[in-house]
């Protein structure tokens, strides 16, 4: 970009020797910033190409190279990269940074740039009233082959490796929200069933204290029902809920100071 559109790009905001990611980061706003000054409609997803992953990095580097294609009109005359690169942040790491402007002097004729175009001062894509770099351009120059045909190979199984992942991902996730959305009506029909239960348990034990107080003449009918309401499944003949109805019945007489009457008792 500094080659192609000199003094666009502040060479002292970069940061060749970035090992971070706010570093990284902040290398691409420079970057970002340079697109908006020459009006290069081009998203650059930072939290992707950051994290260095093959695919994401190589679609960007393609795009850039037709984007450099479109704009290079021949090489630029006296530009030096590495006096240029000098310029920048963390240069002293790169053996090459030593040489600035006397090693681009030292260079060959044969490699000094010609005269750039009078006047070009914008990219050519965006050369009428500012217009976004198209579309299909973008897209050709993303999905170009590589010149190697095992790269070419090897993209096209990573890339279909990605779209498997991805689709096996939504099945993934279409299961998960089915699965929660199944825990969440369990979940209400759980605490219906327990207030239900508490509902019940609570009237069963209303008439258990009902029958226990009960001291009219009619005991046999009050025996039958409490030994309903002690029966169990392990009980078959039902003598222990038997028991248990005449024990509840004596101690209901007890605490009145008499005793059963003997047909209470007589079975």
């Amino acid at each position: 970009m500094d080659c192609l559109f000199p003094g666009k790009v502040p060479m002292a905001k970069v940061n060749w020797g970035a090992k971070t990611d706010y570093e990284f980061v902040n290398n691409y706003k420079v970057l970002q910033s340079v697109f908006a000054k020459l009006k290069v409609d081009r998203a650059i997803e930072v939290d992707k190409l950051i994290r260095a992953r093959y695919q994401d990095n190589l679609e960007f580097m393609q795009w850039l190279k037709r984007f450099y294609d479109d704009n290079y009109s021949g090489v630029v005359e006296d530009y030096d990269a590495i006096e240029r690169r000098n310029r920048g942040k963390g240069v002293s790491q790169y053996p090459p940074a030593a040489g600035g402007a006397s090693a681009g002097a030292s260079a060959p004729a044969a490699r000094r740039p010609a005269a750039p175009r009078a006047g070009r001062t914008a990219p050519r894509a965006t050369a009428k009233a500012s217009s976004p770099v198209p579309a299909k351009e973008n897209d050709r120059a993303m999905n170009k082959p590589a010149a190697n045909p095992a790269a070419t190979k090897k993209v096209e199984s990573l890339n279909a490796d990605l779209e498997s992942a991805n689709k096996y991902n939504d099945e993934l996730s279409g299961q998960v929200q089915t699965l929660q959305a199944e825990v969440a009506e369990l979940k209400l029909q759980a605490d219906g069933f327990e207030k239900e239960r508490d509902f019940y348990f609570d009237k069963l034990r209303d008439v258990e204290v009902l029958l226990q107080n009960y001291r009219g003449g009619d005991r046999e009918i009050v025996r039958e029902v409490l030994k309903v309401l002690y029966a169990t499944e392990d009980d078959e003949n039902g003598e222990a809920a038997l028991a248990a109805a005449e024990a509840a019945l004596a101690e209901a007489d007890a605490d009145e100071g008499h005793e059963l009457e003997p047909a209470v008792l007589a079975e």
